[in-house]
C-alpha cells in the first residue's frame, strides 16, 4: 500500500536537504536519514539607513539579529518519506518495488507516532531481500526511537 500523498517526500530540493543536512542511523537492512522540514522564519530586522548615524564607531548599538519565530501547532506540516531501492539491492525491478511496497506498509502503522516536520529516507540495503514485513516493521520503528522521531521516545 502507498503512502498518502501528503507523506510523500518528492522534490529534488527536499532530497538534497536530507542527504546534505540530515542525520544518519543505520540498521541491519535498512539506512535511515532525517533532516528539518521548515525553514527558519526570521524578523525583520532594521536597515542600517534608519540608524542613527554618530561621530564615533563606539558610540554605534550593536547590530541586531533577526530572531527567529516559533510556528504554531496548527503551522506544522506532516513528516514526508522517500524509499530509496537502488539496483544494488537487487537486478529486478519486481523484487525492489515490492521490498519498497512493504516498507511504506510499514511505515502506515508508524505514521500517527511520528514528530511533524521532518524529512525521512529511507535507503535499502542488499540484505533486505530476505526481510519480510514484521522484520521491516521492527527495524523501523527501532531505527525512528534511535532517531526520537517518535512520540514519546
Amino acid at each position: 500500500m502507498a503512502l498518502p500523498k501528503p507523506y510523500r517526500l518528492r522534490k529534488r530540493k527536499e532530497f538534497d536537504r536530507v542527504y546534505r543536512r540530515g542525520k544518519r542511523w543505520g540498521g541491519q537492512a535498512l539506512l535511515l536519514r532525517i533532516a528539518s522540514q521548515t525553514t527558519t522564519i526570521t524578523a525583520p530586522s532594521k536597515p542600517a539607513s534608519l540608524i542613527k548615524q554618530s561621530t564615533t564607531e563606539s558610540d554605534l548599538p550593536p547590530p541586531r539579529l533577526a530572531k527567529p519565530i516559533k510556528l504554531a501547532q496548527r503551522d506544522r506540516h506532516p513528516s514526508r518519506i522517500a524509499v530509496v531501492v537502488s539496483t544494488k539491492v537487487h537486478k529486478r525491478a519486481v523484487v525492489r518495488n515490492r521490498v519498497r511496497r512493504q516498507i511504506q506498509a510499514a511505515f502506515q502503522t508508524l505514521l500517527p507516532q511520528l514528530k511533524p516536520d521532518q524529512l525521512l529516507v529511507i535507503t535499502v540495503k542488499a540484505s533486505a531481500v530476505e526481510c519480510d514485513y514484521y522484520k521491516f516493521l521492527q527495524q523501523l520503528e527501532l531505527l525512528l526511537i534511535k532517531a526520537e522521531a517518535l512520540h514519546g521516545h
